[in-house]
């Protein structure tokens, strides 16, 4: 199986880094954390990808990847549709949490390779002729495979989600305690002074009939 890299994918690639500066332009994310999330997006798009061949492989067993199927690409748009409607909420909540409070950029530096990792095996996973697959008798395959890969990401994602929630969690708990250990200091100290300040008077005091008995 060979990815071509014909006009439309070409086009495709070249989109990429445009839409990720007007992406980054507008938002104030840290650079890694804003690749991740273009790079997720990426993601869903090679997902709709698989599912223009996918179509073309069931209806077109003699075409060729390269070439254009309407009804394929009718079934990757409302693919892309239904994905945005499900995945708002999710990505919003979770994605948008995740970038917004986890500030370590080496990490998403390191995250950013299974976005794209997984972007560029489906891409080179695509048959270049479609016959292919029934001629090795690969359907099963292609499909089960493509399967694992999806389940596989999924996972990546909840645990990296997961592993970020858990230790951003932590730090506030961290800091909550050292707070509360600098205000127990502090009120540990009030009985001391508030001693201090009572000898003082006293000694103010006492000075003070002295004075006046001489």
């Amino acid at each position: 199986m060979i990815f071509q890299q014909d006009l439309g994918n070409i086009l495709v690639f070249l989109a990429v880094p445009v839409f990720f500066y007007l992406f980054q332009k507008e938002t104030n994310l840290m650079l890694p954390a804003s690749l991740f999330v273009m790079l997720t997006a990426c993601c869903l798009g090679s997902l709709s990808y698989v599912i223009y061949h996918t179509f073309g492989v069931i209806f077109h067993p003699h075409g060729q990847s390269t070439e254009f199927y309407p009804e394929s690409m009718i079934a990757q748009l409302i693919f892309l549709v239904f994905a945005d409607i499900i995945l708002y909420k999710p990505a919003r909540k979770y994605l948008g949490w995740m970038v917004t409070k986890f500030h370590n950029a080496f990490v998403w530096r390191i995250a950013c390779i299974f976005p794209c990792c997984f972007t560029f095996l489906v891409f080179t996973y695509i048959p270049h002729n479609y016959y292919d697959i029934y001629t090795y008798h690969d359907l099963h395959v292609y499909f089960s495979m493509m399967l694992t890969l999806l389940v596989f990401v999924f996972l990546l994602y909840v645990l990296f989600y997961t592993i970020i929630h858990s230790y951003v969690e932590n730090q506030y708990i961290l800091e909550e305690q050292k707070i509360l250990e600098i205000q127990a200091k502090e009120y540990s100290s009030f009985p001391n002074m508030y001693r201090r300040q009572e000898k003082s008077a006293m000694i103010f005091v006492i000075r003070s009939l002295l004075s006046l008995d001489c």
